[in-house]
C-alpha cells in the first residue's frame, strides 16, 4: 500500500527558505518515514553531547549503547506507544554550532567528577562529532546487535556485553520531525508539517521514534533506532560496534573548570586507545554552570 502526503499551500517566494506546508493525514505516514530517513543521509557530521566517562567506556568496548526507547527523558513522546517496549535508540544532533542547553543537559549535569593528572576533580562534558558517512556504514549497514547485561552494565566503562538471541524487525536512521502543538508548521530541513485538525501525530505507532514536539527542536535531532519484533526484559540497552566511527571522531572539549586539564586527560584516553590521531579542541563558550545538580 502506497501513501502519499496532501500539499496544501506554498509559502511566497519571497520568503529565504521556501517550503511547502504539508498535511499529514493517514495516507502521509510512509512518505513522512521515507523522508526523514533521506534527510538524515544527507549530514555531513552528527554528534553526540556526553561526557568523559561515556567517552571511557565507549572506547573500552568500541560500541555504542542505544538505550530502551521507553526510558527516554521525553515522556510526552515515550509513553505515546506499546512499541517504545521493543525499540532501542541512540540520539545525535545534526546541529553543526555548539548548543548551550546540550552541553548542559547531557554533557554537564549528568557528568561524574574526573581526577586528572594534577589531582585535581572536574566534570568533563564533551561533544563527539562523527563523519555521516562512517556513520551510515557503522549502524545503518549493520545487523549484529548484543544486549548489556542488566547488573554489570550500569556503568559505560564497566559495561559486559553477551550475545544474547533476538528478533529485529527493522533499523531507521533519520531525522526527527518536529509537530507543534497546535498544528501549526514546524521549520524542519527540507519541508514543514502540519497536523490535520483534532489529530495527535504522536498517537500514531508507525511514527514511533520519529516525531517530537517543537520543544525540542533546538537540538535538531538525528536518530538511530533498532525496532525489534518482541520487548526483552530487564533490558534497558543493547550494543554495536563502532570502530570505523571512532576513526572518523572529533572531539570537542565543553565548558568546564580547566579546559586544558580536560584536553590532557582526554588527549590521553585517545592515546590509549589508539586514536591519537582524533582531534581534540576546546568549546569556544565560558559558561559557570551551578555545582549543584542534583534538581
Amino acid at each position: 500500500m502506497f501513501f502519499f502526503f496532501n500539499t496544501t499551500k506554498q509559502f511566497p517566494k519571497s520568503r529565504a527558505a521556501a517550503k511547502k506546508t504539508v498535511v499529514l493525514d493517514s495516507d502521509g505516514l510512509s512518505e513522512a518515514v521515507e523522508t526523514a530517513k533521506q534527510l538524515a543521509r544527507e549530514h555531513l557530521s552528527v554528534s553526540q553531547y556526553t561526557e568523559f566517562t561515556a567517552l571511557k567506556g565507549m572506547l573500552q568496548t568500541r560500541r555504542l549503547y542505544l538505550a530502551l526507547g521507553s526510558e527516554m527523558n521525553d515522556l510526552n513522546e515515550c509513553n505515546q506507544s506499546e512499541k517504545w517496549k521493543r525499540t532501542y535508540v541512540a540520539c545525535f544532533s545534526n546541529e553543526h554550532r555548539e548548543n548551550v542547553a546540550m552541553w548542559w543537559m547531557y554533557g554537564y549535569k549528568g557528568a561524574s567528577r574526573v581526577t586528572t593528572r594534577a589531582g585535581y576533580k572536574s566534570r568533563i562534558p564533551l561533544r563527539l562529532t562523527f563523519q555521516n558517512s562512517a556513520v551510515l556504514r557503522c549502524l545503518v549497514d549493520h545487523i549484529e546487535f548484543e544486549t548489556i547485561n542488566p547488573v554489570l552494565g550500569k556503568n559505560a566503562e564497566d559495561a559486559c556485553s553477551h550475545r544474547t538471541m533476538f528478533s529485529v524487525s527493522g533499523t531507521s536512521f533519520h531525522d526527527i520531525l518536529y509537530r507543534s502543538e497546535d498544528g501549526t508548521p514546524t521549520p524542519n530541513t527540507a519541508k514543514e508539517y502540519k497536523l490535520p485538525d483534532g489529530q495527535l501525530l504522536l498517537d500514531c505507532e508507525p511514527l514511533t521514534s520519529y516525531v517530537k514536539d517543537a520543544g525540542w527542536l533546538y537540538e535538531k535531532e538525528t536518530r538511530f533506532a533498532v525496532f525489534l519484533k518482541k520487548p526483552l526484559p530487564c533490558i534497558k540497552r543493547i550494543s554495536i560496534p563502532i570502530g570505523e566511527m571512532l576513526e572518523s571522531m572529533s572531539i570537542l572539549v565543553g565548558p568546564c573548570d580547566n579546559q586544558d586539564r580536560a584536553i590532557d586527560r582526554v588527549r590521553q584516553l585517545l592515546i590509549n586507545a589508539h586514536l591519537a590521531d582524533c582531534q581534540v579542541k576546546p568549546s569556544s563558550y565560558r559558561i559557570q554552570f551551578p555545582d549543584n545538580i542534583s534538581c
